[in-house]
């Protein structure tokens, strides 16, 4: 039951994970650990416009049909409700991450394949498989450019999977390149960062990482006349972080 709750709390950290893929903004902010039950609702959004924009209509339903198949099958494994209790995850996860890689079979060439194999490869990654993780979301940052609306996924998604296999500079590539790639996200790079420095064994590297984090206003804010510009919510945790550290 630790464990369980110790995943569920690693699952839930303040990681705005949808944040560019869907409308919600000022709602994902002063709501960021519920961000995970939306994220089949914003990838659903993403990939239904890819699909009415690249197929015709008779096309566009055989595509949307069998990707939402196999959306509601990541959403029922991936929900907080599997998180917390199921014994045996895993086997949801297999079963979803079938329809994904059917789905990209049958629809090699669709834009749609590649938006698929980030949803495979957030399900490789929970069954313990980052080298299969690693290479599903590096295939969606091959085929798109910094302006994708899941490339900050797929580059966080890369990310921790070369950190679980231990490669901490490709890792540590990974995040920069999302710190460089997606400013609004950059907070949460320089968190993965200053993380893996510390696996590194640079404890001046992850000081600076997290008291760049103390320093830095909230990216996500869009300021108005008057508004007060908020600091980045892992302010307090980039704090803690250094109180342990120096």
């Amino acid at each position: 039951m630790a464990r369980k709750k110790q995943e569920a709390q690693e699952l839930l950290a303040p990681d705005p994970f949808m944040e560019k893929a869907t409308s919600g903004m000022n709602w994902l902010e002063k709501n960021i650990k519920t961000v995970l039950i939306v994220l089949v609702v914003g990838l659903g959004a993403v990939v239904g416009a890819q699909v009415m924009m690249s197929e015709g209509d008779r096309d566009k339903s055989a595509v949307t049909m069998d990707l939402d198949e196999a959306v509601e099958a990541f959403g029922e494994a991936t929900s907080l409700q599997t998180v917390l209790t199921s014994t045996a995850p895993e086997a949801q996860y297999r079963s979803a991450r079938e329809k994904f890689t059917a789905f990209r079979k049958k629809y090699p060439n669709h834009p749609s394949a590649a938006i698929a194999a980030v949803y495979e490869g957030e399900l490789a990654r929970r069954l313990k498989k980052p080298a299969e993780a690693q290479a599903l979301f590096d295939e969606y940052v091959a085929k798109t450019d910094k302006s994708a609306p899941l490339r900050f996924m797929a580059l966080e998604g890369a990310g921790y999977a070369f950190e679980a296999e231990n490669k901490l500079d490709e890792a540590l590539a990974r995040f920069d390149k999302l710190a460089e790639e997606q400013p609004f996200y950059k907070d949460y790079a320089l968190k993965h960062k200053a993380r893996v420095l510390m696996k590194k064994g640079d404890k001046a590297g992850a000081i600076a990482a997290y008291q760049a984090l103390v320093e830095m206003d909230d990216p996500r804010q869009e300021p108005r006349e008057g508004d007060t510009i908020e600091k980045t919510p892992l302010k307090s945790f980039a704090e803690e972080q250094l109180k342990t550290l120096k």
